[in-house]
């Protein structure tokens, strides 16, 4: 048992912290406190084994963890980062350590943003259903034509989006007409030595 709280509402793991909403607003948090994912504070014990509360305010509506990043929505719709932001993976404009949640451009209309556990890149979904992405694209998981480390949240493509999923390399997602895409690496089958699905730094459908 975490915690003997009974108000939960969600909770998204990174690669070494957990964070986790509640239904009255607030963020909590525990695990590793690698590159002040979880705390400012940068004295020992670098783990926290019980939820603290990671920012003292109540009008969060999302978070997200990813590899020592951490994501929120508050009920504006704007976006808030912390943690590790090294190629860019936070979206915010210095490649550094960032020790407590700072705003994320200036749109108010964020819905979803997911990171990965074992990568530097982001992708966001906004209300008006536009998909955003920024971080490492040198694989192309980022969705955009520049195989470069995209500074700043850029939108991928003109279509619309329902859903989203992201791995370590590659990122899929669902339109809202209900066809499947997907962008990034792909894997090695080492049986044909051939790479599937072909990799693409933009939307490929799958099928029909």
């Amino acid at each position: 048992l975490v915690s003997n709280d009974t108000d939960w509402a969600k909770v998204d793991l990174g690669a070494l912290h957990t964070v986790a909403l509640k239904e009255n607003g607030t963020i909590w948090g525990w695990g590793n406190n690698d590159n002040f994912s979880l705390s400012s504070s940068n004295n020992p014990p670098y783990y926290f084994t019980v939820p603290i509360q990671l920012s003292p305010t109540n009008d969060w509506t999302d978070i997200s963890a990813g590899a020592s990043r951490t994501f929120a929505i508050k009920n504006d719709g704007t976006l808030w980062a912390r943690g590790n932001n090294i190629n860019y993976g936070l979206g915010l404009p210095s490649p550094v350590f960032f020790n407590e949640f700072t705003q994320v451009g200036t749109a108010t209309n964020w819905k979803k943003v997911k990171s990965p556990v074992l990568n530097n890149f982001s992708i966001g979904l906004k209300t008006d259903n536009t998909l955003w992405g920024w971080g490492d694209n040198f694989f192309g998981a980022v969705g955009v034509a520049q195989l470069a480390y995209i500074t700043q949240p850029t939108q991928i493509g003109t279509a619309t989006w329902s859903d989203f999923a992201v791995s370590s390399n590659l990122t899929v997602g669902i339109q809202t007409n209900g066809t499947l895409w997907y962008w990034g690496k792909g894997a090695l089958d080492t049986f044909t030595n051939t790479i599937f699905p072909v990799a693409s730094n933009v939307p490929i459908q799958v099928g029909t």
